[in-house]
């Protein structure tokens, strides 16, 4: 019986000392948790500042009871200190004494509390900007940003700032990096502060100045880019033996005089040419029979004849008359050869002319032939047979033949519908040889040298524009149908319907026919099939005597955007043969990029460096080069606040079900 009350005691003895340690068992600080003297705070969440001492619980005496020969002594417990600290109330333990059981001490656990505190990170606005804005001026932590940016940071957190050197702004045109705001360096690490702040990378922006002359003296400044609308000093000084002529300049800002030193002002790419003369030349005129404008070139310039220049005798000159040049309506010239006394008599359109000591004219002879005084012209339609056609204020039926004074003008004129039963068409323009092609419905027709065909063209619902040219312009002459068309001249064909295209050399040497429907193809001729849709078919020529052509290669880094070339789609790598100086508008896009979205990032070549737009002008350079369009394809960015998040909660998880555990046990 005794030993009955004796265990009822110590049963009761256990609840009241489970019963008053509970409340400081069960009771969290805000924020943080205590498991077995270890605090975990949340990594989000703030402390608000409290600190709790823990209990201490001193064993309790059972008496009377009596244990065989067993001590237990209790154990102390440590709690640990969080890293940061909560100012607060301190909430002090309750000690519980215990029973004494005959031959047993029971010893309690003291436990020393756990101080948990946290302190708030801000997060502040980064504003990231560049003057000027723009798509890859400026990387933060290495990623290209479109300026300005504003950014979520948080304060104290240490990120890096880059900014490009230089990047085009069109042609001969750059901005480079003069500065941040902060006064870091080009590429440098901040750290943020806790109050929102803007960093900004500013640009000078700068103009091409192109210095140059002959070997017959030296200038200044070098050829580099120079800060837009500085004020440049620019001079010429003549070697031993020879003189200052003349600065000849092109751009906004440049200078053209006689005075070896003067200014440009840098108001957009600029030009600057030293003319520099031996103390003795020679006057040679170059000349035509007749005089012409535009017909003679002389080292690949066009000039009026006749013209005198001052060369040194021994010199060499490239002297080019055009073989047809333009007459008026009563006579047809034909070239027929270069004569002076120097060179005798050369039948060859082009020739390298050697000064000779004494002045002289070399004169280029052409043949003038006097055609008949009328010429045979047809007004005609398609569809064929409309009266709804005027000429000179009269109704025809078409076709109909004229026999018209050669220069005289008439006035043709189309109506709007083709005015027959059944044909639903509209008036779209009209096209001949001398007219080559115009939209107007009524205009003033001046008749050629030559008989021709004037057509009405009604435009049904199954026609197409299909437009003929020649690059480079002048080369050569083009024939559509066995009829020589002025270049470049657009036609409205019947999809399916054929028609013979035919390239002639002239200037040039023909090289190929390109067109999206047929690719390349080398023939001279060829059957041409009108598409579905409107395109536009070239004929591609080598060196136009006398100047010389640059190979230009144009390709892209990766297989499949398409590419066009002045209008006209072409496959990658392509080489063209073009005038240096010579201007071309080159385009792409990622209609077939491979593998996804390949987004395209420059345009980059020698001449040009890195230029971002997709659309570019693009100027030939005096010597051969490739021009790149690259392309970037997209890379997923891992994230990492994700994966922190997730691997938190299996953590906090894990410590849950373990302070569960031990508790149970």
């Amino acid at each position: 019986m005794r030993e009955r009350w004796t265990i009822a005691l110590l049963i009761a003895v256990s609840i009241i000392a489970l019963a008053t340690a509970a409340p400081y068992m069960s009771q969290p600080v805000y924020g943080t948790s205590v498991l077995h003297g270890f605090a975990r705070v949340s990594p989000f969440q703030t402390v608000n500042g409290t600190t709790a001492t823990g209990t201490t619980a001193t064993g309790t005496t059972a008496t009377g009871t009596t244990a065989t020969g067993t001590t237990a002594t209790g154990t102390t417990a440590t709690g640990t200190t969080a890293s940061t600290t909560a100012t607060g109330t301190t909430a002090t333990g309750t000690t519980q004494t215990g029973t004494t059981a005959t031959g047993t001490t029971v010893t309690g656990t003291t436990a020393t509390g756990t101080t948990a505190s946290t302190t708030t990170i801000p997060i502040v606005g980064v504003t990231v900007d560049s003057s000027p804005h723009g798509m890859g001026v400026v990387m933060v932590d290495g990623s290209p940003v479109t300026t300005p940016t504003v950014y979520s940071m948080q304060s104290g957190s240490m990120h890096t700032l880059s900014a490009v050197g230089s990047l085009s702004c069109g042609i001969s045109c750059q901005y480079v990096f003069q500065s941040w705001s902060d006064g870091g360096g080009q590429n440098h690490t901040i750290t943020v502060p806790n109050f929102p702040v803007s960093y900004t990378a500013t640009y000078q922006q700068q103009y091409l100045l192109t210095i140059q002359s002959n070997a017959e003296g030296s200038v200044a400044p070098p050829t580099g880019y120079q800060n837009a609308n500085a004020v440049i000093p620019i001079l010429g000084t003549p070697n031993s033996g020879f003189s200052f002529v003349s600065w000849t300049g092109s751009g906004s800002g440049s200078f053209s005089g006689s005075s070896a030193s003067a200014t440009v002002t840098m108001n957009g790419p600029i030009t600057e040419t030293a003319t520099f003369a031996p103390a003795s030349t020679v006057q040679i005129t170059v000349g035509s029979n007749p005089s012409s404008s535009g017909a003679i070139q002389v080292d690949g310039s066009s000039i009026t004849t006749p013209q005198t220049f001052s060369w040194t005798p021994g010199t060499t000159h490239t002297l080019f008359a055009t073989y047809n040049p333009p007459c008026n309506y009563n006579c047809q010239a034909t070239f027929l050869f270069w004569t002076s006394s120097s060179i005798g008599t050369v039948n060859s359109q082009s020739i390298t002319y050697v000064v000779p000591s004494s002045t002289e004219t070399v004169t280029a002879v052409y043949q003038i032939i006097q055609p008949q005084a009328t010429a045979s012209i047809t007004i005609s339609s398609s569809p064929s047979g409309l009266n709804y056609i005027y000429v000179d204020g009269t109704q025809i039926t078409t076709p109909q033949t004229f026999n018209w004074q050669r220069g005289s003008t008439h006035t043709l004129s189309a109506s709007r519908y083709c005015g027959t039963s059944g044909c639903q068409t509209q008036f779209s323009y009209w096209q001949s040889q001398s007219v080559g092609t115009t939209n107007a419905a009524s205009f003033t027709y001046t008749v050629p040298t030559y008989s021709e065909t004037v057509t009405a063209y009604y435009q049904s619902s199954q026609n197409v524009p299909i437009q003929i040219t020649e690059i480079p312009p002048g080369s050569g002459s083009l024939a559509v149908d066995g009829i020589p068309i002025i270049i470049s001249q657009t036609f409205y064909w019947t999809a399916g319907s054929t028609h013979t295209l035919s390239a002639q050399n002239g200037n040039g040497q023909f090289v190929s026919w390109t067109a999206p429907s047929i690719g390349t193809t080398n023939a001279n001729t060829l059957t041409y099939v009108v598409p579905s849709s409107g395109e536009t078919v070239a004929a591609y020529y080598n060196a136009p005597a006398p100047q010389m052509l640059i190979p230009i290669t144009i390709t892209t880094s990766l297989t499949g955007p398409t590419v066009a070339v002045d209008g006209v789609l072409t496959t990658t790598p392509h080489t063209y043969f073009w005038a240096a100086g010579s201007q071309h508008v080159i385009s792409v896009t990622d209609v077939n990029c491979p593998l996804g979205s390949c987004p395209f990032t420059s345009w980059t070549a020698p001449s040009i460096g890195a230029v971002y737009s997709t659309t570019i002008t693009y100027t030939a350079p005096p010597a051969g080069e490739i021009v790149t369009a690259n392309f970037t394809q997209a890379t997923p960015v891992p994230e990492f606040n994700g994966v922190a998040v997730v691997v938190f909660s299996a953590w906090a998880s894990s410590m849950y079900a373990l302070r569960r555990r031990r508790r149970q046990s």
